[in-house]
C-alpha cells in the first residue's frame, strides 16, 4: 500500500461529506512483510511515479495510516448514524454500518485487509466482510442491465491511480 484514501458519501444521493488520504511509507509495508512484485514497481514508476515517490518519502507507517483510517471510518459511522436519526431513516440496526467500496473485487479491499492482518490489527478493522463492496462490479452490472457504458459516458475526475 502506498496510499490509503477514502470518501465518506451518501450512497443514495452521491453527496460527499468528508475525505481521507494519507501516503504510507513503502518501507513500513515491507517491514511487516507486505510484498510487491517487480512488475508492480515498474508499473508504478511508469503510471504513478508521484504516488511512489510520496510513499518512499513518507514517514507515516502502515500502522499509523491504519489507525488514522480507523478514526476516519468511525467518525463517518457516527456522522451517518446522526444524519439517519435526524431524517427518521434509522430503522435497521445495521443501516449505518460502513460499506467499504474498492475498485476491483480482488484489489483495494483485499490489499487493505492484508495490511490489517500483517499489522496484527484484523480485530480492529471497523467493518465486516459482508460490507466489502466493489465499484467495478456495480458499474459493470449496471452497464449490462441498462445497456449503457458508464465508463465511457462519465468523464474521469481526479488523478489516475491516486487513492482519491
Amino acid at each position: 500500500l502506498l496510499q490509503i484514501g477514502a470518501v465518506h458519501f451518501d450512497i443514495n444521493t452521491g453527496e460527499e461529506y468528508s475525505h481521507f488520504c494519507t501516503p504510507v511509507s513503502l518501507k513500513s509495508c515491507e517491514d511487516v512483510n507486505l510484498q510487491s512484485t517487480q512488475d508492480t514497481m515498474e508499473w508504478l514508476l511508469k503510471h504513478s511515479p508521484q504516488v511512489l515517490e510520496a510513499s518512499e518519502k513518507s514517514e507515516v507507517t502502515i500502522f499509523q495510516a491504519l489507525f488514522r483510517f480507523n478514526i476516519f471510518v468511525r467518525e463517518a459511522i457516527r456522522s451517518t448514524r446522526h444524519r439517519l436519526e435526524e431524517s427518521g431513516r434509522l430503522y435497521a440496526s445495521d443501516i449505518s454500518e460502513p460499506m467499504i467500496w474498492g475498485n476491483g473485487a480482488v484489489a483495494d479491499n483485499i490489499w487493505i485487509d492484508s495490511a490489517y492482518a500483517a499489522c496484527g490489527m484484523s480485530d480492529r478493522k471497523p467493518w465486516t466482510f459482508k460490507n466489502d463492496m466493489c465499484v467495478r462490479t456495480l458499474v459493470r452490472t449496471a452497464s449490462d442491465i441498462l445497456g449503457r457504458n458508464f465508463a465511457r459516458e462519465e468523464r474521469f475526475q481526479g488523478t489516475r491511480h491516486d487513492a482519491l
